[in-house]
């Protein structure tokens, strides 16, 4: 068991490290205040092959490792939250594809969608359809060589900004046994943009509802096994819950190093207040931490490379992690004081987007269930997992 980085990916987060500080930080503030995305940066990382380094070669990616986008997802984070979910989801769809999609689906749609500049969103969330997503009432109907599609979708982020839309929708009537994913391209006859929602975390992300009504699209741009699209979202969200997790691990690096440069400069008493017990106590738990999650995020991840079942240890990270973010940004806000709760500092930033990683892509409470549904699953109730 190696707990290094290799040369390339300390070369890596070097890179990362740079062009973080130059092409995103300066913005941040811009982006929450405006509500509006840099959309230019997708293109900037997509030159330097730093866009979704976990697509083959032979789809045009890199063909890095899970480890590799980790990284990239984690410096990305700890600039700025927004722009991580943003540019991920320039390669989430082809790797969902990659991932569940047939081969008539690699062939047609990776390609063609990974290139750089489209940007990508999935909307599976409906008013009734949240955590119980198999709830979905958004239908999608054959008819000869069109599918049919009637419905309402809500909390759809990069809305009227993606180039192309994952819906999850139902296909039949059987609760788990008759739902499908269906891809649709922007300007589509009869989807159209519905309201926006605003939202504390990840301001300058478009967030909110999608109608469609009487929308035809190509019967092959079905995505996946026809009425199996429920249990091929399990199969994903064993891996995009681990890249949402790492998001959460750079918000809180983000908040550990402020907090860190605040109490070296910020005088009380006489003395910075870095030097106060009760200050570095935080500090150290917030570290300690921070180390703690990345590391069961990374042994997750290497499940993944090495073809294990890792949905307990997935939710386990992604419990942890998330959680861990959302502790470690109030103890950041703690230790700023007063400035902590003014815009003048980004801390309070980390503490709102860090809010969100606790709810998105499946709440604590559901990793909780998940978690103890596996434990009890196995002949030996023990958790025994770290030492397989």
């Amino acid at each position: 068991m190696d707990f290094s980085y290799t040369n390339e990916q300390e070369i890596l987060k070097d890179i990362l490290r740079e062009f973080c500080d130059k092409e995103i930080t300066p913005k941040v503030a811009e982006y929450d205040r405006k509500r509006e995305f840099d959309y230019s940066i997708i293109e900037k990382l997509h030159k330097q092959k730093l866009l979704g380094v976990v697509i083959p070669k032979e789809y045009g990616g890199v063909g890095g490792s899970l480890i590799d986008q980790a990284i990239i997802c984690e410096e990305i984070a700890r600039n700025s939250f927004t722009a991580m979910v943003v540019t991920n989801f320039t390669w989430y769809m082809p790797y969902e594809i990659l991932r569940v999609g047939t081969e008539e689906n690699k062939k047609r749609w990776i390609s063609y969608l990974f290139d750089g500049k489209k940007l990508g969103a999935h909307s599976g969330t409906e008013a009734d359809a949240g955590t119980d997503a198999a709830s979905v009432r958004t239908w999608a109907k054959l008819e000869g060589d069109e599918w049919v599609i009637n419905g309402t979708k809500w909390f759809v982020s990069n809305l009227g900004k993606a180039d192309y839309y994952f819906i999850s929708l139902r296909t039949a009537e059987d609760r788990y046994n008759g739902m499908s994913t269906i891809l649709v391209e922007k300007n589509t006859p009869g989807m159209t943009i519905g309201r926006r929602v605003e939202h504390i975390s990840v301001r300058g992300i478009n967030n909110g509802e999608l109608i469609f009504e009487n929308c035809r699209v190509p019967k092959e741009n079905l995505i996946g096994r026809l009425n199996k699209g429920f249990y091929d979202m399990l199969v994903l969200y064993d891996v995009i819950r681990l890249f949402f997790a790492i998001g959460a691990v750079g918000i809180a690096r983000g908040a550990l190093e402020s907090s860190i440069k605040f109490a070296q400069e910020r005088q009380q008493f006489g003395k910075p207040i870095g030097d106060f017990q009760l200050i570095r106590a935080m500090i150290a738990d917030m570290a300690t931490e921070i180390d703690a999650a990345r590391l069961l995020i990374y042994r997750a991840l290497d499940m993944e490379r090495k073809g294990l079942k890792h949905t307990k240890e997935t939710c386990m990270a992604k419990l942890y992690a998330t959680e861990m973010a959302d502790r470690t940004t109030y103890k950041a806000i703690q230790i700023h004081g007063g400035y902590g709760v003014t815009t003048d500092f980004p801390v309070e930033r980390y503490w709102r987007d860090a809010r969100i990683t606790t709810i998105g892509e499946g709440t604590s409470e559901i990793q909780r269930l998940i978690i103890a549904s596996e434990i009890f699953k196995s002949e030996k109730i023990v958790l025994d997992s770290a030492l397989d």
